[in-house]
């Protein structure tokens, strides 16, 4: 049956929080455009900017200035994927309000193409941008007034009014001082960066598929650029991401490529077959499970459809619910008969469904209309907002990854697809942008020398291309293991007991050449009698009874053999074994148990070691950073649940205290959804600062996960919170404290110029530092790209420090952050970013099977990441002390 629909869910917020993380500034010596005087502003009160807010509003006393540029190292030019934006002085920018709040949904998103067909002789010769929520900016005037009234009529004839009014005038002079050095970024820099932000993304909202609050749009009809089935009813969209970013006298668009998951245009029963795994709806007949409703429901929920058996009076609907079976879901038609969709259908339209077994989906709960799925059409250009399983994120990853030369390829020719040379809002505006990719400059910092211990046949050795091997170096400090179990949960036929003790010899070898010992035998060796994707309990039996049959000794370590790589399996074992047996555990797919090698085995150790107490595999000399004296290292992350999840968020800090930063303790917090802030800062620094023998005389603080637009924020909170642990702990010390930011999801990349600096990948060498061109323009951050490439094209970690009482030089901060990427224990390879928020982000992950109440463990978590969809009640189980000894989380 059809019926009125309602309109997909509008998103009232307005667009969110802070520019991509990727700032921009070149050095002081540049030259700013020239900024004329500026119409005088309205009387109209200031409005409440946007939450978009590219760059925050501290003022220039808030953060530390940048302390002058780097010399060390040998130097180059790279190209970056920013193309200046000129004369942006040229206007003043006018925001005016839309008044949109008497209309439905539906009407809202089709607002502005109504307006313009209607009623676009109102804006005379402006041309207004509109951001898709309620703000409009035009560089002139609206010729009828600041305040006007108008209807605009829908397709079913029904009217709506809609008011503008003018809310202020912007000058741009602000954010020429802002670019200059001698001003901070106030509301005026803000708006006027919003408006273009906003004007640079009209003609693409208009042309291409673009997400709700997004600065990507995708194009659905060019495979040849990268479309691809990602498999379970899902195709990546390839398409281009573009933002305005300000720098030292300049303003840029950066300019990147982008990918993402849109469902597959197709009738909608053809979809769910695919969600679940099947090819064709058919094979459903019979086997849907509650489960699989469930997973179902999750998938398609709020998506839109459209009808595809009433011929031209077809229409539009948002699926608000899952129903019954279509031979099930019975209603009263209008002759007051009880009967079922699947009858009414063959009666009122003449069609015998085919698939009738499949739930139908809920278009109207209040009406409760029901729609048979192959009803249904998805529409091209429905994004999908989930998370992707991890077969579909590998398969994205295979799709969307591209050297660097193909990278900037791409980009090059998205700016010739933008076309804004002909772009009618930015000539409003006045702006143009330049043809070519800026130029900047950039350095190769040297990597450290990394020790190991002294009997080691090469017990110093540096690194080339941010690499090394573990050839003839024995651990700084090897464990040794004398009580340990290994337990299987492969195929006993597959991964048989002569391949399990076969591997645990090789194991034992590799461990010896690395100064790790195996005192024993195993104490146990259990195998489960039942598949553990099908029978969760038998994780938890196997590893009890493994720690049993080694009673009365006390297990340092059990070795955990796995089928696959299904991630809920993994996170049952991490959880029994950090919560309920108190041993730490390592995992290894069967497949590698029966194809090991020494190499796979050495890796291994690496792990092992560092989970064990006291276990350093290689430390880096500290005696070349003279200022790091007793100080204490801290990294902190949060992360967030799946969207509409509910689940609680997850704050994380490790802390280092030996001086020789190899060794890391973690505390962790659960706290509100979305919450972006550590609440009990002070709490977890205090937990892990009472585990150090001395005070510190500085600490450096690693922030991950922090957008720019909440740097104010944590300046506010956590450095306070920070202070506030350190005097509880101890009133009379009072350490000088380096907070810096480190932001990954940017969209800022570095190109090569000069052939010596690439590497075999196309990437541009390790140690690579950019702190000017595309930088903040006066504050103290840099990029830099510390780890080689493997795949695609590095994305470069960007660091912006928003305190610095230990008044370290450019070069001090960028080495010792450079240098501290190659202490990453579990491997021989410098890596993306500081360790210390790379092990937070791994804790915070951890976390996630520690939850009461557990994770999702039904098949329907399957289609989101992994098993990080917690359900539980919001609180954490107690890690046992045994495995915190140990870096249990690497």
């Amino acid at each position: 049956m059809s019926g009125r629909g309602q309109g997909s869910r509008h998103h009232e917020s307005r667009s969110r929080g802070g520019h991509p993380r990727a700032p921009n500034r070149p050095r002081p010596s540049d030259q700013a455009g020239s900024s004329r005087s500026r119409l005088p502003r309205t009387g109209a009160p200031e409005p409440p900017a946007p939450k978009f807010t590219p760059f925050t509003s501290r003022s220039l006393s808030q953060a530390p200035k940048r302390p002058g540029y780097g010399e060390s190292g040998r130097r180059t030019i790279v190209e970056a994927n920013f193309y200046e934006i000129k004369n942006f002085v040229q206007e003043n920018v006018l925001h005016y309000d839309i008044d949109i709040s008497g209309l439905p949904d539906g009407v809202k998103k089709q607002l502005w193409s109504l307006v313009n067909e209607q009623h676009r002789s109102l804006f005379g010769e402006v041309n207004a941008v509109y951001d898709g929520v309620r703000n409009i900016y035009t560089a002139q005037r609206i010729p009828l007034g600041d305040e006007i009234e108008f209807t605009i009529v829908t397709d079913g004839d029904r009217s709506f009014p809609v008011k503008i009014k003018l809310v202020q005038e912007y000058t741009t002079e602000s954010l020429a001082r802002f670019l200059q050095g001698r001003g901070s970024f106030d509301s005026h820099g803000q708006m006027v960066i919003t408006a273009f932000d906003v004007a640079f993304r009209m003609e693409p909202r208009m042309q291409f598929h673009m997400r709700p609050r997004s600065r990507s749009f995708f194009i659905s009809n060019e495979r040849s650029q990268g479309n691809a089935s990602l498999g379970g009813g899902l195709e990546v969209y390839t398409g281009y991401y573009q933002s305005v970013r300000p720098a030292a006298n300049k303003l840029f668009i950066n300019i990147d490529v982008s990918a993402t998951a849109f469902y597959e245009t197709m009738r909608l029963d053809q979809l769910a077959a695919q969600i679940l795994g099947f090819r064709e709806p058919s094979q459903l007949q019979g086997r849907m499970t509650e489960d699989m409703v469930k997973k179902l429901r999750r998938s398609i929920r709020k998506m839109r459809v459209f009808t595809n058996h009433r011929g031209n009076k077809n229409r539009d609907f948002s699926i608000q619910d899952l129903g019954k079976p279509a031979d099930i879901e019975a209603f009263e038609d209008e002759d007051g008969r009880r009967t079922t969709v699947s009858e009414y259908f063959h009666r009122a339209y003449g069609m015998r469904l085919r698939y009738k077994f499949l739930n139908c989906v809920i278009v109207n709960k209040a009406r409760n209309i029901a729609v048979p799925m192959e009803c249904c059409e998805v529409r091209a250009g429905t994004f999908y907002p989930y998370k992707l399983s991890n077969r579909q994120q590998s398969n994205m990853v295979k799709i969307s990854a591209q050297p660097p030369e193909v990278r900037q390829q791409r980009i090059e020719h998205g700016r010739r697809t933008l076309k804004y040379d002909s772009n009618r809002f930015l000539n409003d505006f006045g702006l143009t942008v330049s043809p070519k990719m800026v130029r900047v400059d950039a350095r190769f910092i040297p990597p450290p020398t990394i020790e190991y211990h002294h009997r080691s046949r090469e017990p110093r050795i540096t690194p080339e291309a941010g690499s090394w091997n573990l050839r003839g170096r024995r651990a700084v400090t090897g464990a040794n293991i004398n009580n340990w179990a290994v337990v299987s949960f492969a195929n006993s036929q597959d991964t048989t007991r002569q391949h399990v003790m076969e591997f645990v010899q090789m194991l034992k070898r590799a461990a010896t050449e690395s100064g790790i010992r195996f005192n024993k035998p195993p104490l146990a060796m259990v195998a489960a009698s039942k598949p553990a994707t099908r029978f969760p309990d038998e994780i938890k039996k196997c590893l009890t009874q493994a720690a049993g049959q080694a009673a009365p000794s006390k297990l340092e370590l059990i070795l955990v053999i796995l089928y696959d790589t299904d991630a809920l399996v993994y996170g049952e074992i991490k959880k029994v074994c950090d919560v309920d047996v108190g041993v730490p555990s390592q995992c290894v797919q069967s497949s590698h148990v029966k194809r090991a090698n020494a190499q796979y085995c050495a890796n291994l150790c690496l792990k092992i070691n560092c989970k064990l107490p006291n276990g350093v595999n290689s430390v880096i000399d500290l005696r070349n950073y003279p200022k790091t004296r007793n100080t204490f290292i801290f990294g902190a992350d949060v992360t967030h649940p799946a969207p509409g999840s509910g689940s609680p968020s997850i704050a994380a800090l490790c802390g280092s205290f030996d001086q020789s930063w190899a060794r890391y303790r973690a505390s962790v917090r659960v706290q509100g959804p979305r919450m972006e802030m550590v609440e009990d800062l002070k709490g977890m620094v205090m937990e892990l600062m009472r585990t150090a023998r001395t005070s510190p005389e500085s600490i450096m603080f690693f922030r991950d996960g922090v957008s720019e637009g909440q740097f104010s924020e944590v300046l506010a909170t956590e450095v306070p919170a920070l202070r506030a642990a350190c005097v509880a702990l101890n009133p009379k010390i009072n350490p000088k404290i380096t907070f810096v930011i480190v932001q990954k999801r940017h969209h800022a990349r570095f190109f090569p110029t000069a052939d010596e600096d690439r590497d075999r990948s196309g990437n541009l060498l390790p140690g690579m530092i950019v702190e000017s061109g595309v930088t903040h323009p006066f504050e103290f951050d840099f990029f830099l790209q510390s780890h080689a490439g493997l795949k695609g094209t590095c994305r470069p970690a960007h660091y912006h420090v928003l305190l610095d009482e230990n008044d370290y030089t450019a070069d001090e901060l960028q080495t010792l952050t450079h240098h501290l990427c190659y202490t990453y224990s579990r491997c021989t390879r410098s890596v993306s970013i500081v360790p210390p928020a790379y092990y937070a982000h791994l804790i915070a992950a951890r976390a996630r099977f520690h939850v009461k109440g557990g994770y999702e463990s039904d098949s329907a978590s399957r289609h989101s990441e992994t098993a990080s969809s917690v359900s539980g009640s919001g609180e954490l189980h107690n890690i046992n002390e045994d495995v915190l000894k140990g870096m249990y989380f690497v």
